[in-house]
């Protein structure tokens, strides 16, 4: 899956990604109980509609407690997806000239194969899960990942400057 950094398509365990589906799958096992807890007619009759049954809800209890989230909690940071960590750093000043296309400045080789993004996954992450993420975790993510973000998104920099004064308060 991609998230919204678009130069890395096809990768694995996307922090982005894994931790929205989480997050989906708990609301809507906390919407089940809560329907569950206030009309249980009604709550079964969806279920069987929906051909919900109990051991698929344990499958997705097991998925919520099993996703790979890429979360370090020593440096408080997310890796973007699995290895990206170890792709090619970038020189900062190689993409200083932003908000431009980052294979437009490094040809599109360079850009998949190294850390630079378009926009920075786990920002738009940390921005859209406030009450899930740390604001201390969320701030060491804006850090890390601001320098090679070269914003070719029209939706970058206001999300780096929201979590930014987020992060500040």
């Amino acid at each position: 899956m991609v998230g919204p950094d678009e130069y890395h398509e096809g990768v694995d365990d996307n922090a982005y990604t894994n931790v929205l589906a989480r997050w989906n799958i708990e609301r809507a096992m906390d919407a089940l109980r809560w329907f569950e807890e206030r009309d249980a007619v009604a709550a079964h009759s969806l279920r069987e509609r929906l051909e919900l049954e109990t051991p698929e809800l344990l499958e997705w209890g097991l998925v919520v407690e099993n996703i790979v989230d890429g979360y370090d909690p020593r440096s408080k940071l997310f890796e973007q997806f699995a290895g990206f960590y170890e792709m090619d750093d970038v020189d900062p000043e190689a993409i200083a000239s932003k908000p431009l296309a980052a294979d437009l400045l490094l040809g599109r080789e360079v850009t998949l194969r190294s850390k630079v993004v378009k926009q920075a996954d786990v920002v738009m992450l940390c921005y859209l899960l406030p009450d899930e993420i740390d604001d201390d975790v969320a701030y060491a993510n804006l850090l890390y990942y601001e320098p090679i973000t070269c914003h070719g998104s029209s939706l970058s920099p206001g999300i780096h400057a929201a979590l930014r004064r987020g992060s500040a308060t």
